[in-house]
């Protein structure tokens, strides 16, 4: 529901949707990139921070996926922190392939 919300730019839902899963699901890095996405989406330049947070939480829970290390990376570029942005960005394993058809599975799917 959370990523359907997101597609339709419904990030105000998006955000409640996301944030309760990552209440009720602290352990899931799924949840968490979908707090994060709505986060940067919605929130815009406020959304940043949040967005970082919640995005180093699902790095944190699953480091094998690589689009939680291109969006910690996108959402870090847009802080002080640009050493940590280049870092998440190079820990992308494209090479991964398990990583890669886990995420698009769970994420867009």
């Amino acid at each position: 529901m959370c990523l359907q919300a997101i597609k339709n730019q419904d990030f105000e839902r998006a955000g409640k949707l996301a944030a309760r899963a990552a209440v009720e699901q602290p352990d899931s890095w799924a949840a968490w990139m979908n707090l994060g996405l709505a986060k940067r989406y919605g929130d815009g330049a406020r959304g940043v921070l949040p967005a970082v947070d919640a995005f180093e939480k699902a790095v944190a829970l699953n480091p094998s996926l690589p689009d939680a290390h291109t969006w910690l990376a996108s959402a870090l570029s847009c802080t002080p922190r640009q050493a940590a942005a280049r870092t998440a960005a190079f820990q992308v394993d494209f090479d991964n392939k398990d990583g890669l058809e886990m995420e698009t599975q769970t994420v867009l799917g």
